[in-house]
């Protein structure tokens, strides 16, 4: 399915869905029969920053889930959201932690000056706009030299991802915006950052399907548990067909030219 960026119709999504996205950050495991993969997402993404001090944009920050563990690691804290919805779940959070500054606007047209910050975070954003190019453009333009970035993607090479693609064709299944995102290639996407002038790229692979549907329902707490050890196998490589989702790292040099 061609996916089409419209940003009106994002906007009202993650309106609609704000309090779902705050849940999926709030509730931790609570035994080793139970699986969030958010929370992996999350952890890896922090693996792989690194610690402060700077200041770190948190770029479609949602309703602020990541907004503690950045304070942690020693960061000051912007977070730039599209969603009204999201931006005051947001700032509940923000309470929590001092010094976050929230910001209304659209993260392809970015209200930043150049070299502006050390380190950005986009988890779960990239899949939404058109292309990658004018996206990255922006990234390029507001990062400081050696400045890091992470995003965080959907795996097209992911194989239940695909066998998904095959559920809905099939017997005609539509899921959540079915088709309202692209997916990445983890290979295609380090070559295009690389030819971008970014340096230092690294990834990492999360949310593991053990059983395909429907057999992951049938035997969930079976499920889960081994998603868990897959997570501890797998998150580092060499399968990435089995990940559904992946972070990309990787940092500006300290002259990175503008295109």
């Amino acid at each position: 399915m061609t996916y089409t960026y419209n940003q009106s119709k994002l906007e009202t999504r993650f309106d609609q869905e704000s309090l779902a996205w705050q849940n999926r950050y709030r509730t931790a495991p609570a035994n080793k029969f139970t699986y969030i993969d958010k929370q992996y997402r999350r952890k890896y993404v922090f693996d792989l920053l690194g610690s402060g001090p700077g200041l770190a944009l948190d770029l479609g920050c949602g309703p602020g889930g990541f907004f503690h563990s950045l304070c942690d690691s020693g960061f000051t804290v912007i977070g730039l959201d599209y969603s009204q919805e999201m931006l005051k779940l947001a700032d509940e959070e923000s309470k929590k932690n001092a010094g976050i500054q929230l910001v209304r606007g659209n993260a392809l047209e970015l209200p930043f000056k150049p070299n502006t910050f050390d380190a950005i975070i986009a988890a779960g954003l990239p899949e939404y706009f058109p292309d990658d190019l004018q996206f990255t453009n922006e990234l390029k333009r507001i990062i400081k030299p050696k400045g890091k970035i992470i995003l965080t993607l959907r795996n097209s090479r992911c194989v239940e991802r695909n066998l998904w693609k095959f559920y809905r064709a099939f017997f005609n299944i539509q899921l959540e915006a079915a088709g309202d995102y692209r997916e990445h290639n983890p290979g295609k996407l380090k070559a295009f950052i690389l030819s971008q002038g970014f340096t230092h790229y690294r990834q990492r692979f999360s949310h593991f399907y053990p059983f395909p549907w429907p057999i992951s329902e049938w035997l969930k707490p079976i499920n889960n548990y081994l998603a868990h050890i897959m997570e501890r196998l797998f998150s580092k490589g060499p399968l990435d067909i089995l990940g559904s989702v992946f972070i990309a790292s990787f940092e500006a040099p300290e002259q990175l030219k503008q295109k």
